[in-house]
């Protein structure tokens, strides 16, 4: 069938339902399947030759997909349509779970959110970055869109096409543009050229505020605006430590904090007023200025706030052996050669035909 002039060859048992947003991809459409049953997301890649930096990211989504997206806070995919042959493989069609909505369309919206539902989001938020965390990958852009969720309060967070390891060279020595929306970036992504998982942390902090305020809690016009709406609330650090590295290139963004007077930290009770205390407490240990100070997933997970939702099967750190072969891919370093990309592409779509679906 067509949709807006794109056609999709799909396996016959899938039949077309709507159309329900666009990705990094294109076009992403529901379908179902008339044979086994259930409606799936099916986003196309078409012709990926074209477009290896796009390819690029589907190859790093499909890999850690391959490997993590069993875990049920995690978008994996339900199946990699299986092309006729090498020669013929031009599309890539990514078959996932539809879920029903994101946090961003729940956020904006006039249905109410009760704190409870908004513990279960963030409880099942750090279970999924701490089994990612575990793994040592880092999924570097968080955010409300990126958060699926279904009416039954369940989420999978998605979008790991920008995801890295943490060993990769490109995050000590060198700060990717193409990272973080910028309202959930750290500060230390202003700062510093170099950054760690704590930046995940941060952004869950932002999603959290945004919860509870129904509001984007830092949004900046700029990348210097963004240090500064940012420190109209957590205050000027005490501290320039963890951005010193004497190559950073947000060096206007350190000039500024430098030559700015002292802020106070904003007491996070007359932002959230209506707030639960607890939940209070945490927001803070997640929108600490230092990453060294703010909590990690882990220790998140340990707060009082979330503790009514407690499941250990949840909260189990990734299998060693997974971790180990997400260590062997460079994510960072990968050639953008388009024939390199098909042959790799191809390579995990024939494996992903060995692997038990995703329902």
């Amino acid at each position: 069938f067509v949709i807006n002039g794109v056609r999709y060859q799909l396996a016959e048992k899938y039949r077309m339902v709507k159309i329900v947003g666009k990705g990094t991809y294109g076009e992403v459409i529901a379908a179902s399947d008339f044979v086994h049953g259930g409606t799936f997301a099916i986003k196309k890649l078409g012709q990926f030759l074209r477009h290896p930096k796009v390819a690029l990211l589907a190859l790093r989504e499909i890999k850690l997909m391959s490997e993590i997206g069993n875990h049920p806070c995690l978008m994996g995919f339900h199946e990699l349509q299986r092309p006729l042959d090498y020669e013929h493989f031009e599309d890539l069609y990514i078959i996932q779970p539809l879920m029903e909505t994101d946090l961003c369309r729940i956020i904006h919206s006039k249905e109410s959110l009760s704190d409870d539902q908004v513990q279960y989001f963030l409880y099942q938020m750090l279970c999924g970055i701490h089994y990612l965390h575990s793994a040592d990958v880092l999924h570097r852009d968080l955010k409300p869109s990126n958060i699926l969720v279904n009416s039954d309060c369940r989420i999978k967070i998605c979008d790991f096409g920008l995801a890295r390891h943490a060993n990769d060279r490109d995050l000590a020595e060198g700060l990717s543009e193409y990272v973080v929306t910028r309202w959930y970036r750290a500060p230390e992504l202003l700062l510093a050229n170099a950054y760690t998982k704590a930046i995940d942390m941060w952004s869950i902090g932002c999603i959290f505020a945004e919860l509870l305020g129904r509001r984007i809690m830092f949004p900046g016009t700029s990348y210097v605006d963004q240090l500064k709406v940012i420190v109209d609330i957590v205050g000027t650090p005490t501290t320039f430590s963890f951005c010193d590295n004497p190559v950073a290139r947000r060096y206007a963004g350190r000039q500024f904090l430098i030559q700015s007077q002292q802020v106070p930290k904003v007491d996070w009770a007359q932002v959230f007023p209506e707030a639960n205390p607890d939940g209070l407490d945490l927001l803070d240990r997640l929108l600490q200025f230092d990453p060294a100070k703010r909590m990690t997933a882990a220790e998140a997970l340990e707060h009082p706030y979330v503790s009514q939702w407690r499941d250990s099967q949840l909260e189990q750190p990734c299998h060693a052996d997974v971790a180990t072969k997400l260590t062997q891919f460079d994510y960072a370093q990968m050639s953008y050669d388009p024939q390199t990309l098909k042959d790799l592409l191809y390579q995990e779509v024939m494996k992903a035909q060995q692997q038990p679906q995703q329902p």
